[in-house]
């Protein structure tokens, strides 16, 4: 039997997912599924892949009428958990939710760092969800606009500290394309994940990230309270 996974692939600011064809064994007498499936969320906890990817396996649950596990298996921008599912074995019970990092973007760079071949691997499974990226810095910053962002981060190189996760994630190229644009340049910090870039920022730590809307906007719309700020809002 082929393998299926089980992928959200984020493209320019969308977050598509992807379904294999058919999810019955032809080669035995038992019906598939008989025992719980793995579905490997390749992101920590708590990120918006994470917490789309759990909805995922509790509808698939009853949908297939079995058991789905989500686990995490961060990583490599993504790649760690994925090529764990590529090594798994081909039995239909090991299913993948990873955005297109893990796919299209890790694999730009260099593709011999990356293990696997997504297209020879991995059978997409469809489209699923949204989640575009939207910038956001720390609420008692003085900027308004992307353009007085920019304009600082122009005047004042290197100045303008920025939360990254996985040196090939999305987010990224994001602001490397930014980068590439305007000649502004940031000072990167990395973390291990989203939920922890976004941290980051409501820790005070950082000045801006590139973060998924659906992780961000819940904080965004969050009004202030009293003491010092701890919201981040959009430029």
């Amino acid at each position: 039997m082929s393998r299926f996974v089980l992928f959200v692939a984020c493209v320019w600011g969308c977050v598509l997912a992807f379904f294999a064809p058919g999810l019955i064994t032809t080669g035995h007498a038992q019906s598939y599924p008989n025992h719980p499936i793995q579905l490997v969320i390749p992101t920590t906890p708590g990120s918006g892949v994470d917490i789309v990817g759990r909805l995922v396996a509790e509808e698939l649950g009853k949908t297939l009428k079995t058991q789905i596990l989500p686990i995490n298996k961060p990583g490599a921008s993504f790649t760690t958990g994925t090529d764990a599912v590529v090594r798994s074995k081909k039995d239909g019970y090991t299913l993948l939710y990873t955005p297109s990092t893990a796919i299209i973007y890790a694999r730009i760079p260099n593709p011999a760092l990356v293990p696997y071949d997504p297209v020879k691997d991995l059978e997409p499974l469809g489209v699923h969800a949204w989640n575009p990226m939207i910038l956001v810095v720390k609420e008692d910053s003085p900027w308004k606009t992307f353009s007085e962002f920019l304009d600082h981060a122009k005047k004042n190189p290197g100045k303008v500290s920025m939360s990254i996760f996985g040196a090939l994630a999305i987010e990224r190229f994001n602001m490397e394309i930014v980068k590439s644009l305007t000649e502004a340049q940031f000072n990167l910090v990395p973390f291990k994940g989203p939920a922890e870039a976004l941290g980051a920022i409501l820790g005070g730590h950082v000045e801006s990230s590139f973060i998924g809307v659906g992780l961000a906007l819940p904080h965004v719309k969050e009004k202030k309270n009293k003491g010092p700020p701890d919201h981040p809002k959009v430029v």
